[in-house]
């Protein structure tokens, strides 16, 4: 079959593939961080914000509700998605739904690339059915399906692009098309700094995509893309500073207690891949303390299949050696940001076998190739690459099973924690996050039972005391809530959400001086609150300090241009001091953010009567 032909059957089968799988998710709604990420966040809902709110030095800290100039890019995109359908899931939604195919096809260009030299144009199904493997994972669910986790498609989109770009030259516009994809890889997330020393093992292991078998100072090529990768360095410290992490994530743990819990998970990535059972949205891993922990001892047993099977293939398959070794080293080079001696908050996540994945759906094709060279030893390699095609394929159904099922979950937020407790049942994240989810949906009991649950697993989970702090307040037992909020501040000083919780109620008892402390508390945490700066604009003008209550209403306002509540309050204040001229102004900019409410329409026609009269300033 021709490249053309072969290509056109890739594209179709990709594109069947991800739409059955990941369809319905179209119609999912907004989970978890995707309310941070767009819907709470007024960086994406203005095209004027893309001048100020992409690149932007970090001075009070990085708020989830705000746009994080490390990945400007994905937010470029939530930006254009928000401008073009508003807060309708459904244009995000298929955005990332076409990242997924999009990186499925050139996962596909580039594993064609790799089987050629040794299995010649029968390694072109071999490649089409690896490729339909890694379109079926259920790693990938978490980038086709969740908004939030774009930035995974985007980084691995651009990343195969740049190294697509590099093999096998084509001038200058390829190699110029190269250092710009690895720029935007770059501007996606930060895992795309590892792609120079990637592209060191195409040059080594594959001479012929790189420089080296042309002749010439083949080094040369390869220096652009370092001293891109030393100035990103630079520009993303003065941007977001030179720290290695949160506090909280360096208390929980060390650098060698980090390295040992990765030894395990990655043995547990290489179970996902082989089985694709385990996915879960929030893993909930324990840090292992000691090299004797048994997770160790089982890891690298588990782990020394791969060097074996590398010796195998060397042996029996030579030819297929030098494949085998680059996509073990993709592996390891992809996953090497996150499970190294450097800690984050997660250790674990499905989304990070999304970069690996052109890796590990190679390795499983050589790995059926070699199965079938030891069951069929007389066969042509036609036929092996054929067979071997053909348990890939199984394979790849098997998977598309798993993902099909699971796909559905993302429309249920729910059933994804649910999913997680069943995984881990001692992860209190879990708990709490699904008794939030009752909460919001209006069932109380079960939430507190939740949060109750929650708080037996890790007492000092400081977002469960606030959380049963919430549905304390509902339900107006105020002296429960403030123990409760009470309990979350304890356990996390810097948390801003309970002093503010904490003034409504105090707003409540008539004790306004004290609601004005904890809403100037909350305010010095997170200086970005427009609901912390109006609340505390309500207290100045309780307390008839009308300049100040003015300039934390415009605080508010300016934090979030479309949070409308401190717009109706500089109205009410500037009509209550005959003001009328700046009422009517601020009464209109308010309706235009909620055109029902009859109050302040009915301020508007108070005061355009009373201009017509001649009686407004």
């Amino acid at each position: 079959m021709n490249e053309k032909k072969i290509l056109l059957l890739a594209i179709l089968a990709l594109s069947a593939l991800s739409f059955l799988l990941y369809a319905r998710t179209l119609k999912a709604p907004f989970i978890f961080d995707d309310f941070s990420c767009v819907v709470q966040n007024p960086d994406v809902k203005q095209l004027s914000n893309l001048k100020t709110r992409l690149f932007y030095p970090l001075k009070a800290g990085l708020h989830e509700d705000r746009n994080d100039p490390s990945r400007p890019l994905a937010f470029l995109t939530f930006t254009l998605n928000y401008a073009l359908g508003g807060k309708d899931p459904f244009g995000f939604h298929l955005f990332n739904l076409t990242l997924h195919l999009l990186n499925s096809i050139l996962v596909f260009l580039l594993l064609k690339k790799l089987l050629r030299d040794s299995c010649g144009e029968t390694g072109d199904f071999l490649a089409l059915a690896a490729s339909l493997f890694f379109a079926a994972h259920p790693a990938g669910a978490e980038v086709a399906a969740y908004i939030a986790h774009r930035t995974e498609g985007l980084v691995l989109l651009f990343y195969l692009l740049s190294i697509l770009l590099f093999t096998r030259g084509g001038g200058k516009v390829r190699y110029a098309l190269s250092l710009l994809s690895f720029a935007l890889a770059l501007a996606s997330k930060e895992i795309a700094a590892t792609l120079p020393l990637m592209l060191l093992a195409v040059e080594y292991l594959h001479p012929g995509l790189g420089f080296r078998g042309r002749g010439g100072r083949w080094q040369f090529y390869h220096a652009p893309y370092w001293t891109l990768l030393a100035v990103y360095l630079v520009l993303r410290g003065l941007t977001i500073g030179f720290g290695t992490g949160r506090l909280d994530t360096a208390l929980k743990w060390t650098h060698y207690s980090y390295f040992l819990t990765q030894i395990h998970v990655v043995s547990q990535y290489l179970k996902m891949v082989v089985l694709p059972t385990g996915a879960c949205v929030d893993h909930f891993i324990a840090p292992v303390r000691s090299a004797l922990d048994h997770r160790v001892w089982s890891a690298l047993l588990y782990l020394s299949a791969v060097p074996v099977f590398l010796g195998i293939v060397k042996k029996k398959e030579p030819a297929l050696f030098r494949p085998a070794l680059f996509v073990v080293l993709w592996i390891l080079i992809a996953l090497a940001p996150t499970s190294s001696i450097l800690p984050i908050d997660d250790p674990m996540a499905d989304r990070r076998l999304y970069l690996p994945g052109a890796g590990y759906s190679l390795l499983l094709a050589l790995a059926y190739l070699m199965v079938v060279k030891l069951l069929a030893a007389g066969a042509t390699l036609n036929r092996r690459c054929s067979y071997a095609a053909l348990l890939l394929l199984v394979h790849a159904g098997l998977a598309g099973a798993v993902t099909w099922a699971r796909s559905a979950k993302f429309s249920d937020p729910a059933a994804l924690w649910t999913e997680a407790i069943a995984v881990y049942p001692g992860n209190y994240r879990a708990y709490n996050n699904l008794g939030k989810i009752y909460a919001d949906g209006g069932d109380g009991v079960r939430a507190e039972e939740l949060f109750k649950k929650t708080l037996q697993l890790n007492p000092e989970y400081y977002l469960a005391h606030k959380n049963l702090g919430d549905i304390y307040y509902y339900r107006r037992d105020f002296d429960k809530a403030i123990s409760a909020y009470r309990s979350a501040l304890a356990a996390s000083p810097q948390y801003w959400e309970p002093y503010n919780n904490l003034g409504a109620i105090y707003v409540q008892l008539g004790r306004a001086k004290d609601a004005g402390a904890a809403f100037q508390k909350a305010l010095e945490l997170n200086p970005g609150s427009a609901e912390a700066a109006n609340n505390l604009g309500v207290i100045c003008l309780h307390l008839k300090q009308f300049d100040r209550a003015a300039q934390f209403f415009r605080q508010a306002a300016k934090a979030d241009p479309y949070y409308g509540l401190p717009l109706k309050n500089l109205g009410d204040l500037h009509f209550s001091l005959k003001d009328y001229n700046s009422a009517l102004e601020e009464f209109e900019a308010y309706s235009r953010l909620t055109p029902g409410d009859a109050s302040v329409q009915e301020k508007i026609a108070a005061i355009k009567k009373l201009r017509e009269q001649g009686r407004t300033r």
